[in-house]
């Protein structure tokens, strides 16, 4: 992204790094791994239909294969959550998500994964996307 004018951040990065208007500046945020009293995940799903089923398993399913959660996709103003709950993937699993799958991400909105063009950024094991599930405990039928 070009700007014609500039931020005061802009300014201040651009006056730290030395970069002339033009220069390419990025910015890379740590990575945070998985905690350690977490095991490490199960291997990735072997084919498209193996991940499209991921939303169908049970919670302790995704959690053994190393899916964490994040939270509900409605926000009540109440501080209250209801719906699907997002499980993100783990972050080892960046190179074996099949191009074309459709993920959420923690905003709750749907993608296409492309490799290489969706972000890999980990937080705590993590990729900051992954498959919405409905609660064990509710008929998604209904």
């Amino acid at each position: 992204m070009i700007l014609t004018n500039p931020s005061d951040i802009v300014r201040a990065i651009r006056a730290a790094t030395g970069a002339k208007p033009g220069d390419t500046i990025e910015v890379v945020t740590p990575q945070f791994t998985r905690p350690a009293s977490d095991p490490g995940p199960a291997s990735p799903p072997a084919d498209m239909d193996a991940w499209k089923a991921l939303p169908r398993l049970p919670e302790t399913a995704l959690r053994e294969l190393g899916l964490r959660p994040w939270g509900r996709e409605h926000e009540h103003d109440d501080g209250t959550e209801s719906g699907r709950m997002l499980w993100m993937f783990p972050g080892e699993w960046y190179n074996a998500i099949p191009n074309g799958l459709p993920v959420v991400d923690i905003f709750f909105r749907e993608e296409t994964f492309i490799c290489g063009v969706t972000d890999n950024d980990i937080r705590f094991g993590c990729l900051a996307y992954g498959v919405l599930k409905e609660p064990d405990n509710v008929d998604a039928s209904h």
